[in-house]
């Protein structure tokens, strides 16, 4: 008899199609519970129990930082955005209410390749006495470009990721997305300290598990 590797647990645990299989097993196995009069189907006891996952203690993400430092980050872009919408030709609509995007972001990006390879042609045709003022023009685009493309985009598609990974919750952990930082029920060290896990619930009746939930 053949036993499944590691791999292939973790490869059916992972796919797509196993969350609508583990519920259309828990369906089946009610019907056929029921039908066999297992179970009455009027009673149901719930219980739960928190476990630790096996995460870095390390690796926490809280929602209240992530969300202070994208507020922060785009106070920074809204200031890029004013000072290009004052010296170049910026055909951007914007919500002043809304956050910006990282799709606005890249168009600020592409405005300023343009704005950049345009001062490139004039300072070719420009006299000596112009070609300071393009040169100086051209250092203080290109910086902010780069500031842009090194800081800005890739924190705002990082904040952008981790509000999808938080969902509902407060927390998670990089190496364990699916965790949350939780007090566990035991508590060695008595500090309180918070620890990645799962609050796992289990619906139960006549000690048959009927139905689960993380």
């Amino acid at each position: 008899q053949q036993t499944p590797s590691y791999r292939t647990i973790n490869r059916a645990r992972i796919s797509p199609h196993f969350d609508i299989l583990l519920k259309n097993m828990f369906v089946s196995f009610h019907t056929f519970a029921l039908k066999q009069q297992l179970i009455s189907g009027e009673k149901m006891y719930v219980d739960g129990t928190k476990i630790e996952a096996n995460a870095n203690k390390y690796s926490f993400v809280w929602r209240k930082s992530s969300e202070r430092f994208h507020a922060n980050l785009q106070e920074k872009i809204s200031a890029l955005y004013e000072e290009m919408k004052q010296q170049v030709a910026l055909d951007m609509e914007k919500d002043e209410k809304e956050d910006f995007s990282i799709a606005q972001l890249e168009q600020l990006d592409q405005v300023l390749s343009e704005t950049i390879e345009a001062l490139d042609a004039s300072l070719c045709e420009a006299d000596t006495v112009h070609q300071k003022t393009l040169k100086q023009e051209k250092r203080m685009w290109t910086k902010q470009q780069k500031q842009l493309q090194r800081d800005y985009l890739p924190r705002l598609q990082k904040y952008h990721m981790h509000f999808q990974q938080f969902g509902d919750r407060n927390s998670f952990s990089k190496t364990d997305v699916d965790a949350t930082f939780m007090r566990m029920k035991e508590d060695h060290m008595r500090n309180g300290q918070l620890k990645a896990g799962y609050n796992v619930q289990i619906a139960t009746e006549n000690q048959f598990t009927l139905h689960c939930a993380i």
